[in-house]
């Protein structure tokens, strides 16, 4: 009879070890699955933050590039981007902000400048656009020199989705 205890406690003790590696297992799995779920957001946000910069980037340059006077004060179609960033896409849409609009250049007390506009600077890039929109004062001043460039007044951006 004693033989049948051991031979009993032995299967036992087996079956407890291969339950305790099965639990184990699990336990592994389940936290393998949490850490590369974690993983994944964070690649997604590194990417999501990493278009919406390119895209503010681009969209700054193309504002700053009006009012240097690189590139016309006209709106225009989309077109992409020189490579390496030929999969992105921009357009500039122009608005008259009022015609009887008038702003006073600063340190000259007597020139006006009229043609407010509204300057928007459309950038894409698959189904992602972004938009930023600044006010830039059009047109050389009434009075003074005729090489004054356009400046800008305020500014905002915001990213479609």
């Amino acid at each position: 009879m004693m033989n049948k205890t051991k031979k009993s406690s032995a299967r036992d003790m087996r079956g407890a070890v291969l339950l305790e590696v099965v639990l184990a297992l699990g336990l592994f799995v389940a936290g393998a699955t949490i850490a590369l779920g974690g993983l994944s957001t964070a690649t997604d946000t590194v990417d999501r933050l990493r278009r919406e910069l390119t895209a503010v980037n681009l969209a700054s340059s193309l504002i700053a590039e009006v009012q240097l006077g690189v590139r016309p004060l006209q709106s225009g179609r989309p077109e992409a981007f020189a490579p390496p960033l030929s999969d992105w896409s921009w357009s500039l849409t122009v608005e008259p902000l009022a015609p009887t609009v008038e702003a006073r250049v600063e340190n000259a007390a007597d020139t006006v400048v009229s043609g407010v506009v509204r300057v928007e600077a459309i950038v894409r890039r698959g189904d992602y656009a972004y938009r930023l929109t600044q006010f830039v004062v059009d047109g050389s001043p009434s009075t003074g020199p005729e090489d004054g460039a356009p400046s800008v007044s305020s500014s905002s951006g915001e990213a479609d989705r």
